[in-house]
């Protein structure tokens, strides 16, 4: 018995196996990896966005300035903020639309809350970004913090 033991192994010890032991044994790793980090940044997420409505409201409540538009306004201005700037070029036209639309420096905030962290263009390597990277990164800076001081906003980009 002992013999046939040590027989089986050898098999196991062959390269074809150890190889395909390995392989199993990364992808197991890969995948526990990716669960990890995706559990992780959504409840970093759901914590940075609380911190973030509360320093809004206290914001608001020490500046007395109102929100201009619904949630869904903010959202769907993100969205075009994004499409606009996703990919090669910049579409300057959505972006100034878009910030024409702010009305104080509360409006600016939380547009920028509503569109958090968002992918990068795929290929480039580019992780999760702000809206404050997102228009650095597109030479959008100096345009946008332009219409903002032409409308008495003080936040800039």
């Amino acid at each position: 018995m002992k013999q046939q033991t040590f027989e089986n192994f050898d098999r196991l010890l062959e390269p074809k196996k150890l190889i395909s032991i390995g392989i199993l044994c990364l992808i197991a790793f890969l995948i526990i990896w990716f669960l990890w980090r995706k559990l992780k940044n959504s409840t970093s997420d759901l914590v940075q966005k609380i911190k973030d409505d509360k320093q809004l409201s206290d914001y608001m409540e020490k500046s007395k300035q109102e929100l201009t538009y619904s949630e869904q306004e903010y959202q769907s201005m993100a969205e075009q903020l994004y499409n606009a700037m996703y990919g090669y070029g910049t579409k300057n036209e959505v972006v100034k639309e878009v910030f024409e639309k702010m009305n104080n420096d509360a409006d600016v905030y939380k547009l920028i809350m509503v569109f958090g962290k968002r992918q990068g263009w795929p290929g480039w390597g580019v992780s999760e970004e702000t809206l404050y990277e997102w228009i650095d990164n597109d030479y959008a800076s100096d345009y946008v913090n332009e219409i903002l001081s032409r409308k008495g906003i003080s936040v800039r980009f």
